[in-house]
């Protein structure tokens, strides 16, 4: 009854969650990205269409209806500016994550070598190369 039925109950399954929380996070940090993509297309739709309206309301002698879509351009600029911004931090933290995700990967594996190492010289001491070093002279003295 020790460990029966713990990942329903939040016990157990750690290990599998601390493995994949890099992978979730970019893959979270990439549908943000994707998002802010699509904002910052809609922004600049907006942005194209309040110009153009304004370019109409010039050209019909109604500069404060031309006035006001400047300022709505503007204020759209703003905000894309922002999303430009938040777009540039994003891939900022995806590229740091996958780093640190690479950095560990390599820890991981020089650790893997280092035990495998340790492994095929465990039986391995100065008596015994010495030993097999005498034995294989006395052979070719022989």
């Amino acid at each position: 009854m020790s460990g029966w039925g713990m990942g329903w109950f939040g016990g157990g399954g750690t290990s599998t969650k601390k493995k994949d929380a890099p992978k979730n996070a970019i893959l979270g940090l990439r549908s943000t990205l994707e998002m802010l993509t699509k904002r910052e297309k809609h922004l600049q739709n907006q942005m194209d269409e309040q110009e153009a309206l304004a370019r109409k309301y010039v050209s019909s002698n109604n500069k404060n209806a031309a006035k006001a879509a400047l300022r709505r351009k503007k204020q759209y600029e703003h905000a894309l500016e922002q999303t430009s911004a938040q777009m540039m931090t994003v891939e900022r933290e995806i590229s740091s994550i996958e780093t640190a995700n690479i950095n560990k990967e390599t820890l991981d594996a020089m650790k893997n070598a280092s035990a495998a190492m340790k492994q095929i010289h465990g039986g391995l001491t100065i008596e015994k190369v010495d030993s097999t070093m005498e034995d294989l002279r006395e052979q070719h003295a022989i």
